[in-house]
C-alpha cells in the first residue's frame, strides 16, 4: 500500500506536465473571469494559565490572503500568503512584541488541483489538509497546518476513497520521514440529516530512529528521555471519525455531533486517543446575530500520535493531555465576528494542568 501511495504522489508531476496534451476550453482572460479572491484579519488577546509557569497575557495579529483560479475546465490552481514564523507550521499568529518589529509573511498554500476524469481527482503542492483528507476535529490535524505533497480523490456516489503522500522532512544523507493515508468513507444525506463517515490508515516512514521534526511539542518518547534524543516508535494509526449533523434542528438552524479515535499499533500502552463533540447554532458564522457554539472534550496518550501535528492550542500542542474546548462565535456585523474561546486541558498521567482564554475579532474579506 505504501508503494502504491508512494507511486501516485510522485507521478503527480508527470500528470501536471502532460495537461499541456489534453482537449481543454479556455477563452483567453477566463481564468480572471474564475478567480476568487478572500482573505481575513483577526486580532486576538490570549491569557495562559500553567502549572510551574508565570501567568501570560499577550496580544497577537494574524493576516491570510490568497486566491483560487479555475484556469480552465480540468485545472484549478491555489496561492496563499500568511502571517506566522516559517517554522511553525501550525500557527500563523504574530505575537505583539520587539519594540514595533515587522511581522513575516509567507508562502502558506500553493497548490494545483486537476479533474482528470469522473471520478478521479488529484492534487499536488502544499494546501489545506482537508483538501485531501477528511477529519471533523483538530484532534489529530492542527487546523493550520498544510501538508505538503499530492494524492488524490476518488468518489463512486455516496463513497470516496483519499489517497495521500505527505513530505515530513527532506533530509540529504538520510531518509526521508513521510506520511502515506488512505481514507475510505462515505457522505450522504438523508431529509435533513447528514451522515459523514470514513476511517482512514496513516502510515508513518521512517520516524523511528529520527531526531523530533521542527515544532515537535517533544512529548512523545524518545531515547534521551528529555526531547533531546531520537524517537523510539512507530506512528501507524487506524483513525474511524463520524460526524451527524441536522439542519433545521429545533429552534437551532444546525447542529451536529461528531467524534474521532485513533490507535496507534507499534507502542503496547499510551497509544489511543478520542474525541467527542457538539455544535449548535449557524453552520457558518458570516453575517450580524448569526452565532455557533461548540464543545469538544479529548484525551490524546502520549504515543498515540506525533506530537508536531495536534491543535496547538491545547496543551501546547503535545501528547498526554485530556481536557475540554469551548467556543461561541457571534456575528457582530456582516464579515465581522466575535469569538470566544477556552481551553481546560490536564495531563493524563502526572501534572501539567492550563487553563487558556481567546478573545477574538476576525474580519474577513
Amino acid at each position: 500500500m505504501k508503494n502504491i501511495c508512494k507511486g501516485l504522489t510522485l507521478g503527480l508531476s508527470a500528470v501536471f506536465l502532460a495537461l499541456g496534451a489534453w482537449n481543454v476550453s479556455a477563452e483567453p482572460g477566463d481564468w480572471a473571469k474564475n478567480t476568487e479572491i478572500k482573505g481575513d484579519v483577526r486580532l486576538r488577546y490570549q491569557m495562559e494559565q500553567a502549572d510551574g509557569n508565570a501567568d501570560r497575557s499577550r496580544g497577537r495579529v494574524r493576516a491570510r490572503v490568497g486566491f483560487t483560479s479555475e484556469i480552465n475546465d480540468k485545472v484549478k490552481v491555489g496561492l496563499g500568503l500568511a502571517s506566522g514564523n516559517s517554522n511553525d507550521s501550525r500557527s500563523t499568529n504574530q505575537t505583539f512584541q520587539d519594540a514595533f518589529s515587522s511581522k513575516g509573511i509567507f508562502l502558506d498554500m500553493a497548490y494545483v488541483e486537476v479533474a482528470l476524469a469522473e471520478p478521479l481527482t488529484l492534487v499536488g503542492g502544499k494546501f489545506a489538509s482537508k483538501a485531501l483528507l477528511w477529519h471533523p476535529s483538530d484532534l489529530l490535524w492542527d487546523g493550520d497546518i498544510n501538508p505538503e505533497g499530492g494524492g488524490a480523490i476518488v468518489t463512486f456516489g455516496p463513497a470516496f476513497l483519499n489517497l495521500a503522500g505527505f513530505v515530513l522532512q527532506e533530509n540529504k544523507a538520510a531518509a526521508d520521514p513521510v506520511l502515506y493515508a488512505v481514507q475510505p468513507g462515505i457522505e450522504t444525506k438523508v431529509g435533513n440529516i447528514t451522515l459523514h463517515a470514513a476511517v482512514a490508515y496513516y502510515s508513518f516512514s521512517n520516524l523511528k530512529g529520527a531526531a523530533f521534526l521542527p515544532n515537535a511539542a517533544k512529548t512523545n518518547s524518545d531515547s534521551n528521555g528529555d526531547g533531546t534524543g531520537v524517537l523510539i516508535h512507530d506512528y501507524d494509526a487506524i483513525v474511524p471519525s463520524l460526524e451527524v449533523s441536522m439542519d433545521a434542528l429545533g429552534p437551532f438552524s444546525s447542529g451536529a455531533v461528531f467524534g474521532e479515535y485513533v490507535n496507534n499499533s507499534h507502542p503496547s500502552s499510551e497509544n489511543t486517543g478520542y474525541l467527542v463533540g457538539f455544535k449548535l447554532g449557524d453552520k457558518k458564522v458570516k453575517d450580524a446575530k448569526q452565532w455557533q457554539f461548540k464543545y469538544l472534550y479529548r484525551s490524546l496518550e502520549k504515543e498515540a500520535w506525533p506530537d508536531f501535528m495536534p491543535d496547538s492550542d491545547f496543551a501546547g500542542g503535545g501528547t498526554g493531555f485530556e481536557g475540554h474546548k469551548v467556543i461561541l462565535d457571534i456575528g457582530l456585523a456582516k464579515n465581522v465576528v466575535l469569538g470566544l474561546n477556552y481551553y481546560m486541558t490536564q495531563a493524563i498521567q502526572g501534572t501539567g494542568d492550563q487553563d487558556l482564554l481567546q478573545v477574538d475579532l476576525l474580519t474577513m474579506f
